[in-house]
């Protein structure tokens, strides 16, 4: 099993939008997520129970931290961290 590492090297690089909850940049291969005119995420709300939906959220923020320093794209893996997050506390907020 890989061991998961936090390191946080370049973060004082971000963006200040994204440090305030800004917009995700622009992603091209995004557009395939709502093809179809739903979003995929919105299926998958749809398609579960509330709290296997929080799951789902906390899974996809576990999973941009842990590969946050591998991929080479760690401002992209710091914005879907905070996208994420941010859909999680909307939902425990209801």
């Amino acid at each position: 099993m890989k061991r998961c590492t936090f390191g946080f090297e370049g973060v004082s690089d971000m963006d200040s939008d994204i440090s305030k909850g800004g917009e995700m940049s622009v992603d091209p291969k995004s557009t395939y997520y709502d093809a179809g005119g739903i979003e995929t995420i919105e299926i998958i709300k749809a398609k579960s129970l509330p709290n296997q939906f929080m799951g789902y959220l906390i899974c996809n923020i576990i999973k941009y931290a842990c590969r946050l320093n591998f991929k080479g794209q760690m401002l992209r893996d710091i914005e879907k961290i905070i996208t994420y997050a941010t859909m999680l506390k909307d939902e425990l907020e209801k």
